[in-house]
């Protein structure tokens, strides 16, 4: 017996169709990208941005995920430089959404806790530009990154000012917490909602000189079943469809 993915039917591969996508916040920790460290109550372990300088003995990654070299950390260096208190808060820009399209969050994210108890690794997201922030998901520790995507426009409507957030937490101190961020892309997909047009029978967007040629090639009985050519549905590629595709001329 062979499954895939390898531990289906618990989960399954996805697809997305779509006509294009307007990317709003793209970061592979390269640069700052507009992202604030905030903490609250924390002694170490604060968000900072580099090249990962932990030997991963302490549950650190010793390496970015998307390859560029850099990601965010939490107290990045070796030793014990975990996090401890918290939570530490690495918070995006304002991002203006546009008016249509599902928006998506994609990233990837690490998180090791040792003792597995109730610290997490959360990500938020904010429909009012940072005014209240509400639970996209949390994670209580995994082995090595993993990738995320969720879907926010459910949170965050359309024509609004939004913020993404994560929190990373070791509260009450009791635990080895290390905690990375890479990968981050905000975008909204677009989608072509146009119904088709009989008359396009070429099928290029526009209704002219190229679908006259189509139906002059293709004059007579429809053999085997309906064609393109047959804009008019009646089973014969003639005159009438010439006059249809003048008709809707465009």
């Amino acid at each position: 017996t062979f499954t895939s993915p390898s531990n289906a039917p618990a989960t399954a591969w996805t697809a997305t169709s779509a006509t294009g996508r307007v990317t709003l916040l793209e970061d592979d920790g390269q640069t700052p990208a507009g992202w604030t460290v905030l903490n609250v109550e924390i002694t170490g372990g604060d968000w900072q941005r580099g090249v990962p300088a932990g030997f991963g003995d302490r549950g650190d990654p010793t390496q970015d995920f998307d390859g560029s070299g850099a990601c965010w950390l939490t107290q990045n260096g070796p030793g014990n430089t975990d996090v401890d208190g918290g939570p530490t808060i690495l918070r995006s820009r304002e991002i203006a959404v546009p008016a249509t399209g599902p928006l998506f969050l994609r990233y990837a994210r690490w998180f090791t806790n040792d003792d597995a108890d109730i610290d997490r690794l959360r990500t938020e997201c904010s429909p009012d530009g940072g005014a209240t922030w509400l639970l996209v998901e949390q994670t209580g520790g995994f082995a090595g990154w993993e990738e995320r995507t969720v879907r926010l426009d459910t949170i965050a409507a359309p024509g609004k000012v939004v913020r993404v957030r994560f929190l990373a937490t070791d509260n009450p101190n009791d635990s080895v917490t290390e905690a990375a961020i890479d990968a981050v892309r905000l975008e909204v997909l677009e989608c072509d909602t146009t119904e088709p047009q009989p008359e396009d029978v070429d099928g290029d967007g526009v209704i002219g000189f190229g679908d006259l040629l189509v139906i002059l090639a293709a004059f007579g009985p429809c053999e085997g079943g309906p064609c393109p050519a047959d804009v008019d549905g009646d089973g014969t590629v003639s005159f009438n469809d010439l006059l249809a595709v003048l008709a809707a001329w465009n």
